[in-house]
């Protein structure tokens, strides 16, 4: 959510205005003033409502408006959790495909592979598009497909582990789901990859240290770019139990 304040709020009214969100309601912004006008942004909140008719009125009578709209919009997140799509990203061995079939099955919901997805889309595998095309042609098919599959709805889809990396994918896919980061271990992931022979980087002569160069590079950027984060040390149907707890969601087994 963005707040745009009046040119004419002095830096006290702004700070007092900002004190007040803080302490009687408990939303904390992030403060950015330009020439003319102070832009206040909600922290953890990533929607795009822009709340025009709040630049109007006094700040301190603002409060009550941002309350609700607040209020609205954790509603809207809420019905996202529950019947959007849930996306899930992480580095390379941490477990998307397999947490992300397991919720799949678990939910009675349509399991999307994003890479075995453009594999089908396009005929050929991901390292044949790398091959004849070139890296930045497959990441093009990676924003086509973030937008196409976010137009869908109740998927469990689990993303490249480049995907996330655009921001503007980032935005597609919250747009129409919730993207949950698998934060595991460097060392579990190495231990889960152990033996792999598809993966370009595991078969570098440089004991892991691109794959691990890679791996914290890529790590605060997918704690950024997700909303939701659950830890994937564990086993897949471990792992599948943070997720749903996180999702405030518990579907009974396909057993039950």
């Amino acid at each position: 959510m963005i707040i745009v304040l009046k040119p004419n709020c002095t830096q006290q009214r702004i700070s007092d205005f900002c004190n007040s969100l803080q302490n009687e309601y408990g939303i904390k912004v992030n403060t950015w003033a330009g020439n003319r006008t102070t832009v206040l942004g909600l922290i953890g909140d990533t929607s795009a409502i822009d709340v025009d008719f709040i630049a109007a009125q006094e700040p301190v009578e603002s409060i009550k408006s941002v309350k609700e709209i607040s209020r609205l919009c954790a509603e809207a997140c809420e019905i996202k959790k529950k019947f959007g799509n849930i996306v899930l990203c992480g580095f390379m061995g941490s477990g998307k495909t397999t947490i992300g079939s397991l919720l799949a099955r678990r939910m009675n919901r349509p399991f999307i592979d994003m890479d075995r997805w453009i594999e089908k889309k396009e005929g050929c595998p991901v390292s044949a598009i790398f091959a004849k095309y070139g890296e930045p042609h497959f990441r093009n098919l990676e924003c086509a497909a973030s937008r196409e599959l976010s137009l869908q709805t109740g998927l469990v889809i689990a993303t490249g582990g480049g995907t996330v990396i655009n921001p503007e994918n980032a935005r597609e896919l919250q747009s129409g789901g919730t993207v949950i980061m698998l934060d595991a271990s460097f060392s579990a992931i190495t231990a889960r990859l152990k033996g792999d022979l598809t993966r370009p980087l595991l078969q570098k002569k440089d004991g892991g240290q691109a794959m691990e160069r890679l791996y914290r590079e890529r790590l605060p950027i997918y704690q950024n770019r997700a909303e939701l984060t659950v830890e994937a040390d564990g086993s897949p149907a471990q792992t599948a139990e943070l997720v749903l707890k996180a999702l405030g969601l518990d579907p009974p087994h396909p057993s039950e």
